[in-house]
């Protein structure tokens, strides 16, 4: 049978991340965790699985997540490395963060992705004219201070985002533009499931990944897609039909709680979720509403 490698993010909510654990679970199935260096990491140590293998980044390998910062990118790129080094031949890679949730039990999830036209990758492009003004916004530039994007005091937010601002108004007026090099860039959700062979492509250009897109804000939105389109894989998209993103997640922006952040999904978001047809969805958080995440586990495990 294929085998799936769960890349997972995660930086808080032990309780969801071991729903998460729980609902996929499969002996096919095999989790890698990178576990964001700031967090308190004896929450995760009660991490369970009854099938499923899981691998715990090291704590010497990983890196302090900064929301919309290269930090991002690095860990992405080091649980992909952890899952290729492994020696197992797997079929797909899923990026998921740790307040994520699948919508479909282990089977239906193998059904779909063995269904899919051979080496077929899913990754969310977004190509409407206010997301293509936001790419534009990110990259034009070079932006200060990106892994300070959301310091947690008031005081380094003013510091920073006056720091950055200062930054950017110096560039603009000496008329300083980033320099890509003809480079074509694209833009769209971080959360990905991909093949192998596009994970690898990724590692291998990690030095220049972390080189080009250094001062990029939310450069985990924009890499992968960039990448993708300039590499051999750029014709594997897949397209889909039934109204659901190219990456199967189904993340709502337009009802979201914090700027820059999506709606965080609750109880009475049940049949929503349920009805969408998605592989996964993002994002739920144990604090704000346990009763959604519990009556999705109990829908998953009784849905045959």
């Amino acid at each position: 049978m294929p085998k799936h490698a769960f890349c997972i993010l995660a930086h808080t909510d032990p309780y969801c991340l071991n729903t998460l654990l729980r609902l996929i679970d499969h002996p096919d199935n095999h989790v890698f965790i990178h576990i964001d260096r700031k967090a308190k990491r004896i929450l995760f140590n009660g991490l369970k699985t009854r099938f499923s293998p899981v691998t715990v980044i090291p704590e010497n390998e990983s890196v302090k997540v900064s929301w919309g910062g290269l930090s991002g990118v690095e860990a992405e790129l080091i649980v992909f490395e952890h899952a290729l080094r492994s020696g197992i031949q797997f079929s797909y890679l899923h990026l998921l963060s740790g307040q994520d949730l699948p919508l479909k039990n282990p089977e239906e999830m193998h059904r779909f992705f063995k269904a899919a036209s051979q080496g077929t990758n899913f990754i969310d492009f977004s190509t409407d004219k206010d997301n293509l003004r936001n790419l534009r916004s990110k990259t034009i530039r070079y932006v200060p201070f990106t892994n300070h994007l959301r310091p947690p005091s008031p005081l380094a937010r003013i510091l920073y985002g006056s720091l950055r601002h200062g930054g950017l108004l110096v560039q603009k007026a000496l008329g300083i533009h980033r320099n890509w090099n003809g480079i074509k860039l694209y833009k769209g959700a971080n959360w990905v499931s991909v093949t192998p062979d596009f994970a690898r492509y990724l590692v291998e250009h990690k030095s220049l990944i972390l080189r080009r897109f250094k001062g990029v804000s939310c450069a985990d939105e924009i890499y992968k897609q960039t990448l993708f389109m300039a590499s051999p894989y750029k014709d594997t998209l897949h397209r889909p039909t039934n109204g659901l993103t190219a990456g199967t997640r189904l993340i709502d922006w337009e009802h979201s709680d914090t700027p820059g952040s999506p709606h965080t999904w609750r109880n009475r978001d049940f049949e929503t979720l349920t009805e969408s047809g998605a592989i996964f969805a993002r994002k739920f958080s144990s604090d704000t509403d346990r009763e959604i995440i519990d009556r999705i586990s109990t829908w998953i495990t009784n849905h045959k």
